[in-house]
């Protein structure tokens, strides 16, 4: 399936792959972070946190890169957000939780089949103007 922004790997397609670049960058360094380094947080519980950056990060991913099966999509999002909890262990002030874990998860999930039902919506729009 064709992505929304992967029109003939133009200027958009990279502009994306950028973003989708910069949010998992983004998601690496707050999540491993140790506290005395973070800034201030917004103050909501921090699953609603992890599902939200998470849930933007990932449907960026999926976007960018619209050719890799939802399936293997998902599943680095799973191993991301596993890994970057299970590596707060050994960051100083950080403690991973399964709340966390699941708010990540969920997020990501969450993105990922937003992306694809957005894309796939845009396609069958445009297949249905041409007809």
């Amino acid at each position: 399936m064709r992505s929304v922004v992967a029109a003939r790997d133009g200027w958009l397609s990279r502009a994306v792959k950028a973003l989708a670049l910069g949010a998992l960058l983004a998601i690496t360094y707050l999540s491993l972070a140790p506290v005395q380094d973070m800034v201030p947080r917004p103050g909501y519980p921090r699953p609603a946190e992890h599902f939200a950056a998470y849930c933007v990060g990932w449907a960026l991913v999926s976007l960018a890169f619209p050719r890799w099966r939802w399936p293997i999509v998902m599943a680095g999002a799973l191993a991301m957000a596993g890994t970057y909890e299970l590596l707060q262990h050994f960051s100083p002030g950080r403690t991973p939780s399964p709340y966390d874990f699941a708010g990540s998860a969920l997020g990501a999930l969450a993105g990922i089949a937003i992306a694809r039902l957005c894309s796939a919506f845009v396609q069958a729009r445009r297949l249905a103007a041409r007809a």
